[in-house]
């Protein structure tokens, strides 16, 4: 056992921080095995002092400081931030409360004007007229564009539906002051449902009825029904997958677009987009509730009395 440690030569090979520390243990005692290797240590510390452990403990520590430092700081930004926007959203509810308020304090003070109306007195007084810019919102344009997305199929499909009349309008140009004009010449009535002008001294009454025989739409039944919002319909199912706002926009998306797959949901599209555009003519924004695409679904607007809905939307 002896002659193989005098006749071998060991070495002990330790790696610290890419320093190799080799060991001659040949023929040596503990004792100076142990001193040789306190001595390895040594000369390795005083050629790379900053590999000792004590070293890196203490830059270590100062690393986690650092972090928690900048941590702390991001932590503090961001409240910073955070405290900001409350308080500008603060501000901005403020903004908007007080302008609903000044809204409605103009809201009640024409109720107090109109309060002191008789019937028969002009709601705005000749004197008190002064010029604007009218501006409409409205779609007279609906044939054209309905012959201009549509096939001749589609467009003799649509003609077939309760709205198919309106493909016989003729071009027209609106008069929006020519409204404006006759409006500002509106009188008091007791009859909220009717439309009372007052034109050099004849009254001129427009009721649903007049309504129904200008437009030629439905206006007797019922114009509510209720459907169950949880349940799917079919037609936004496939014309209108992931949509998540099912608005006006959507609807002229998907026509302008031509997202259909059949005849039969092409025309669905085009009584949506007619009923929206055209009738009420609505904004971009405003919202299209379930219920309508389960009557067109259905085929219930056949028969719904829209001209109900329409009248009083006007």
């Amino acid at each position: 056992m002896a002659k193989s440690k005098q006749e071998t030569k060991l070495h002990l090979s330790k790696n610290n921080l890419g320093s190799s520390l080799k060991l001659d243990v040949s023929a040596c005692s503990l004792e100076q095995i142990r001193q040789q290797r306190e001595e390895c240590v040594a000369d390795v510390s005083q050629k790379n002092p900053y590999s000792t452990p004590k070293f890196f403990n203490q830059v270590a520590k100062e690393n986690v400081a650092a972090l928690d430092k900048k941590k702390h700081i991001r932590i503090r930004k961001f409240k910073e931030k955070k405290r900001q926007k409350d308080v500008e959203d603060e501000f901005e509810d403020i903004q908007s409360e007080s302008v609903k308020l000044k809204k409605r304090r103009k809201v009640d003070e024409a109720r107090e004007q109109t309060l002191n109306l008789k019937v028969w007195d002009f709601y705005f007084k000749p004197q008190d007229h002064s010029k604007l810019k009218i501006g409409t919102n409205s779609n007279i344009c609906i044939v054209q564009t309905l012959m201009k997305y549509l096939s001749s199929r589609q467009f003799a499909m649509f003609r077939e539906t309760c709205f198919g009349y309106f493909l016989d309008l003729p071009i027209i140009a609106m008069q929006p002051r020519l409204i404006h004009t006759l409006l500002l010449r509106e009188v008091v009535h007791d009859n909220r449902d009717e439309l009372w002008l007052s034109l050099n001294g004849i009254k001129i009454r427009f009721g649903i009825g007049e309504f129904a025989l200008i437009t030629g739409l439905k206006c007797t039944g019922v114009a509510h029904k209720c459907y169950d919002a949880n349940e799917s319909c079919s037609l936004i199912d496939r014309c209108f997958p992931g949509s998540e706002k099912l608005n006006s926009q959507a609807i002229i998306d998907c026509f302008e677009g031509k997202r259909w797959s059949s005849d039969q949901d092409a025309v669905k599209i085009v009584v949506l987009y007619f009923i929206n555009s055209f009738l009420f003519s609505s904004f971009r924004d405003s919202p299209v509730s379930i219920g309508q695409f389960e009557l067109v679904e259905s085929g219930e607007f056949e028969n719904y009395p829209w001209g109900k809905l329409v009248f009083h939307d006007t």
